[in-house]
């Protein structure tokens, strides 16, 4: 067996023993490929929360910061993420008051997340490597005395952290630690940890008489010392004591060398050589010791695995290796004390307010006061307008109630609002998102007459229209709108007197439109009809309106507006029509009718139901004689022409001619008939002619007579 102290130095390494070591591989460890954990890290409370505030890391190049809390100091949640150009952040949310909270920090590159950081306080330093009478020498302030630092820190503590640094050979080197406190996994004969046992032991006192023999986890570790791997999330291991020690197995795991001073020595309880080793037991090696610390020992002080002897340095200021003392040298000791909140928080938003509502001019808007912790009592309001969304914002003076009615002023702008909680504590405010830019409202007009809605040619018509149910101060005016089926649809102008007209009849289609102003958008109104028709030509009056049977009737009118040709339709009666042309049928009367056609201007116009008159028609009989005279008994002809069909007697003094007694004449012999006649006597003779008409339309018999002189025969009969 080894064992340290100061007056027996022996090393006994043996063949017997060397089966008894056994080889532990390294765990992973995790390295700063990510930043290192953010430095100088403060916490107070306050009314209004936590604040914490904190450096950038020694070491990476941080995106963001996680902030984490617990309750326990080791359970932890995730409270925010801010940006890496922000080193200070209140937390007043999800904390209750008078609660004890820890705090840590981390920095985030992009995905990858470092180590993290605690809010540290100091309770015990030393600057000097050896004891004094067999106690440590501290520093003022951070000894055991009474007054000193760790009388007034918490017992309550999560994580513990040493820093040693030195100069040696002109060159100042450091390594620190953290971890959390130890607890089940540690020597029988280990204390527990607390405020006191992290004192430095010395056998100076019962009191400071006690070992720390324990494994850690979580163990960070930073140095700049090439033989300390730096890293985070690791597995250490602690030895502390005051006395001498020797190389058996302490009984925790991993075993180390029964042979060689390491990280699995065990304390022998007695003398004074001291040990204060903190271990790496990823890579089974110390990261730093503070060895042989006896009052007139020289201390072996150094970083890493000795490379020559005993791995923990032991011996190496008595030739065992080399380690050189250091020219200064410093041992700090820390603890993560929890902050705890004030007794009433002044109230945090988690969410901010709401705006609902439709945001145009007349319209009310309505805030939700959002959502809080630490129990508001009370709720203020006052919303505010900016020219753009991003812009700044101007109180509106009477706008401090949960709902603001939209008026003039608030057109074209951006609207917030901002909710101030209060209770026992103070306030603490909260600003809505800008609304959408508040619009003009809409409105309507009622197009409510044109004050007539109809006339007939000529195609132009002055209005008086009127109007309702606007509420903007805009013009209003008056138009024609497409879609009538009149031609030519013309407004002489937009004012409510305008004249309206068209080139041809249908309808015009107008709408009203009100002209947008300072809250409302312009709107037009439903449309109108107005209706242009034909006029009525004026009458019409058939001025021919008696016949002769045997006769046409050429019909003539008067009246009318086309200026166009009458028309005619036979309605009933003894006629026939072709045209304007009235051929009677028989005698009595022929009711017809006269019309002029529709234009574009008019519309068909006809006549009254007229009644021709049809008379009787007359017929005539002319004679002619052959050339000569009528001679004694020479026969000569008689020719007798009609001007209608019927028969034809020939008298000479009152007596038929024989041979001639109705003779028929038609137009089949041009109505001719012909007697021929040989007078009997010599004088005057009166031949007559009588036609009886076979149409019975005709007025009775017609005669014609001619009084001729029978002259006497010259020369012999033949």
């Amino acid at each position: 067996m080894a064992v340290r102290g100061k007056f027996a130095v022996i090393s006994v390494v043996t063949a017997v023993l060397a089966p008894l070591f056994i080889s532990i591989p390294a765990q992973a460890a995790g390295t700063y490929g990510a930043p290192s954990a953010p430095q100088s890290i403060s916490q107070s409370a306050s009314a209004s929360g936590v604040a914490l505030s904190w450096s950038a890391p020694a070491s990476g190049s941080p995106t963001d910061y996680v902030i984490e809390r617990s309750t326990n100091g080791t359970t932890w949640t995730s409270v925010v993420t801010v940006s890496s150009a922000t080193t200070s952040y209140t937390i007043s949310s999800g904390l209750s008051p008078s609660t004890s909270y820890y705090f840590r920090i981390a920095a985030l590159a992009g995905a990858t997340q470092g180590a993290f950081g605690y809010p540290w306080t100091k309770i015990y330093g030393t600057t000097t490597p050896t004891r004094s009478s067999g106690s440590i020498v501290y520093e003022s302030g951070f000894g055991i005395a009474a007054g000193n630092a760790f009388a007034s820190a918490s017992s309550d503590f999560s994580r513990v952290r040493y820093r040693l640094g030195t100069t040696i050979s002109s060159v100042a080197k450091y390594a620190d630690v953290d971890f959390y406190k130890w607890s089940t996994d540690k020597t029988a004969a280990s204390v527990s940890p607390s405020i006191t046992n992290l004192r430095i032991p010395s056998t100076s006192g019962t009191s400071s008489q006690f070992i720390v023999q324990a494994n850690v986890t979580d163990l960070n570790v930073y140095s700049d010392n090439t033989m300390v791997t730096s890293g985070y999330g690791m597995s250490g291991r602690l030895e502390i004591w005051p006395w001498n020690y020797g190389t058996e197995r302490s009984g925790l795991s991993p075993v180390g060398n029964a042979s060689l001073y390491d990280y699995d020595d065990r304390p022998t309880g007695n003398s004074q050589y001291g040990s204060f080793q903190v271990h790496d037991l990823d890579n089974l090696k110390p990261i730093f010791v503070w060895n042989r610390h006896y009052d007139s020992g020289g201390a072996e002080i150094a970083y890493g695995e000795n490379p020559t002897d005993h791995p923990d340095w032991t011996f190496c200021r008595q030739g065992q290796g080399t380690c050189t003392p250091p020219t200064t040298f410093s041992l700090q000791i820390y603890v993560n004390s929890p902050i705890t909140t004030s007794a009433v928080i002044t109230p945090a938003n988690t969410s901010v307010p709401t705006i609902s509502g439709t945001t145009t001019f007349g319209e009310t808007l309505t805030s939700t006061i959002g959502t809080w912790s630490n129990s508001p009592t009370s709720y203020t309001y006052q919303w505010s307008r900016s020219a753009t969304s991003g812009g700044t914002y101007t109180d509106i003076p009477s706008a401090v109630n949960s709902t603001h009615r939209l008026v003039e002023a608030d057109v074209g702008q951006y609207l917030k609002v901002t909710v101030t909680a209060t209770n026992a504590s103070g306030s603490a405010s909260a600003t809505s998102v800008a609304t959408a830019q508040i619009a003009k409202a809409s409105q309507s007009i009622t197009f409510s007459s044109l004050g007539t809605s109809s006339k007939t040619y000529p195609y132009s018509q002055v209005l008086s229209m009127s109007n309702s149910g606007s509420t903007g101060s805009g013009d209003i005016t008056y138009a024609i709108i497409a879609g009538g089926s009149a031609t030519s649809c013309a407004l002489s102008n937009s004012s409510a007197s305008a004249t309206i007209s068209a080139s041809t009849s249908g309808t015009c289609l107008v709408a009203a439109t009100i002209a947008a102003d300072t809250n409302y958008n312009a709107a037009t109104s439903s449309n109108l009809t107005f209706t242009f028709s034909k006029a009525s030509q004026s009458a019409i009056t058939i001025t021919t309106t008696t016949a002769t049977y045997g006769s046409n009737l050429t019909l003539a009118s008067t009246g009318g507006s086309t200026g166009g040709s009458y028309s005619y339709t036979k309605l009933s009666g003894n006629c026939s029509l072709v045209g304007a042309v009235l051929t009677p049928t028989a005698t009595g009367s022929c009711v017809v009718q006269s019309s002029l056609a529709s234009n574009a201007n008019y519309l068909e116009e006809s006549s009254t139901a007229t009644t021709i008159t049809i008379a009787a028609g007359t017929a005539s009989a002319s004679l002619t004689l052959e050339p000569g005279n009528l001679v004694y008994r020479q026969a000569k002809n008689i020719t007798a022409v009609a001007t209608v069909a019927g028969k034809i007697t020939f008298k000479v003094a009152g007596k038929v001619l024989p041979g001639c007694k109705k003779r028929r004449v038609n137009a089949g012999n041009s109505f001719t008939a012909i007697c021929s006649y040989r007078p009997s006597n010599h004088s005057y003779v009166m031949i007559t002619a009588t036609l009886n008409p076979t149409d019975s339309y005709y007025v009775g018999t017609v005669s014609s007579s001619a009084q001729y002189l029978v002259t006497r025969r010259v020369g012999r009969r033949s």
